[in-house]
């Protein structure tokens, strides 16, 4: 009963009236199965350290785990009110609680519409410093890997630099790993592998996302403008790329 109390209390469940029912019903009914035990009295001492040791275990569990939360919340629905000055904010959250990605990617995003706007070294630096200790917190989200490669996408179509297009195709074919099955991440990584001249790459990769986004191929190749929808799954000018396969085979992309 114990672990199972425990286990529902990580996982939050306990805060459900119907799981909450349960667990009283279950403990109720195991307690009346219970044989009765003779009376015997426990050393006061015994009950005095038990009363310390839930004290102590109630404080660590609030100091290591819910505080931090708690904070790096508060400061992140802060930062989100005050998006001009949301980088300090973003910075107390990441101090608050350091095993959370999540200040860490807004601040990269941040940073990055930031170089957006007004390029500078010194904002593409924070982008770069920001995203690495992201990603060294949550290596295995797919989402994050991908966000991070059409960031250093972007970075390469301004600029050229050799180096954001390798760091785009090292980003997006992490978030292929993660999510194989995405035909959208597949279609980006097809397009940076080009962009990148690795053209065998781009064909293997535009074949599996052709194959994962047929419908939406269609539809590009159906409506030339094509739509807001097929916008925000992948950029049309990328399905372009990738849809001008089926029109004209692979000769054209040498």
């Amino acid at each position: 009963i114990a672990v199972l109390l425990v286990d529902l209390l990580a996982a939050g469940a306990l805060g459900f009236p119907g799981v909450a029912g349960t667990l009283w019903l279950l403990l109720a009914l195991g307690l009346n199965r219970m044989e009765p035990e003779p009376p015997h009295e426990s050393p006061r001492i015994a009950g005095f350290a038990g009363l310390v040791l839930g004290i102590a275990t109630a404080f660590a569990c609030y100091a290591s785990a819910y505080r931090p939360v708690l904070e790096c919340q508060t400061a992140l629905r802060t930062a989100s009110e005050n998006r001009l000055r949301a980088e300090p904010y973003l910075q107390r959250a990441a101090i608050a609680d350091p095993l959370s990605a999540e200040p860490l990617l807004q601040a990269a995003a941040l940073a990055f519409d930031e170089w957006r706007q007004e390029p500078s070294d010194a904002a593409l630096r924070r982008f770069d410093e920001y995203t690495n200790a992201a990603l060294r917190l949550t290596p295995n989200a797919s989402a994050a890997w991908f966000d991070t490669g059409t960031r250093y996408l972007g970075v390469f179509s301004r600029t050229g630099d050799p180096a954001a297009i390798q760091e785009a195709v090292n980003a997006l074919r992490r978030a292929v790993e993660l999510y194989p099955n995405s035909g959208v991440y597949r279609a980006k990584l097809a397009v940076s592998l080009r962009l990148a001249g690795d053209i065998a790459g781009f064909q293997e990769e535009a074949a599996r996302a052709l194959e994962l986004l047929a419908d939406l191929v269609v539809a590009v190749l159906a409506r030339q403008q094509g739509s807001g929808d097929l916008r925000c799954l992948v950029g049309v000018s990328d399905l372009h790329q990738v849809a001008g396969v089926a029109q004209g085979g692979w000769g054209g992309l040498h």
